[in-house]
C-alpha cells in the first residue's frame, strides 16, 4: 500500500560542536583551545587522559594528529586535512 498523500514525518538530530565535544571528552585531564580550524591539547593528568576515545574522534574529524612536548608537558595539535 502507498502513502500517497501522506506528509512524512523529519525527525531532527542536534550535531554537537567538535570543540564542545573534546572538552568533555577532556574534562580536567587537559585543557583545550581551538587553532587554525584544528585543536591545541595540553595533557595535564596522563593517567586520566580519554586517549583512545580522543584520538579516535579527532580522527573521525578528518584532522591530522601529532603529539608534541613542550617544557615538559605533552601537547596533541591537530589540523583539518587538506582535500
Amino acid at each position: 500500500m502507498e502513502d500517497k498523500g501522506k506528509i512524512k514525518r523529519i525527525v531532527s538530530t542536534t550535531v554537537q560542536d567538535p570543540m564542545m565535544t573534546v572538552k568533555e571528552m577532556v574534562k580536567t585531564a587537559g585543557e583545550v583551545s581551538e587553532e587554525l580550524g584544528g585543536f591545541i591539547i595540553q595533557v595535564k593528568d596522563p593517567n586520566n587522559f580519554p586517549w583512545s576515545e580522543l584520538f579516535r574522534y579527532l580522527l573521525s574529524l578528518n584532522h591530522t594528529v601529532w603529539i608534541d612536548l613542550r617544557d615538559d608537558s605533552l601537547f596533541i595539535i591537530t589540523c583539518p586535512k587538506a582535500d
